[in-house]
Order: structure tokens, then sequence, then C-alpha cells
């Protein structure tokens, strides 16, 4: 899928970003595994957009079901709601 493909480009500015950081603090050189660090939240993206793809294309939200999907996908649907109150 190209949308998951193009996490790959912010993880290598990740790595870039990280390797300058490095080099312009005078630290030490980094490892494969800081590096692999730096970028793993971006190629998790890209191993969870087709999954939200599918998800979309199986509940999609449309007129008939818009309230009831939103309120399932929306995190403080779950949570107790609260009164408003004025001063």
């Amino acid at each position: 899928m190209l949308v998951s493909a193009a996490w790959v480009l912010p993880a290598g500015f990740a790595v870039i970003n990280r390797i300058a950081q490095t080099h312009l603090g005078g630290w030490d050189p980094v490892t494969a595994r800081e590096l692999l660090w730096e970028s793993s939240d971006w190629f998790l993206y890209a191993f969870l957009t087709p999954v939200v793809f599918a998800i979309s294309q199986r509940l999609p939200m449309v007129r008939p079901y818009l309230t009831r999907r939103a309120s399932l996908s929306s995190p403080s649907a779950h949570s107790r709601p609260r009164r408003s109150t004025t001063w």
C-alpha cells in the first residue's frame, strides 16, 4: 500500500535528525539500535495504516450510522459525561 510506504520518509528524516544532532552535539556516534529506536514510531504508523484503512472500509462513517460509529471510535464516548459549570 502506497500510503503505508509513505511513512518511510519521516522515518528517514528522524534518522538523519538523530545523526545530525549527535554530530553537532559532539556526542558518541550513534548505533544502529539507536537509529532503529528513533524511527520505530514511524514504522509502527506504517504497520497500522493498512489496519486503519481496512477498518474504515468495513465500518464506514456514512450518514445512517454516523452517530453510532462515531461514538464507537471516540475515546470520550465511553467516559462519564461531565456537567457544564458556569461561574
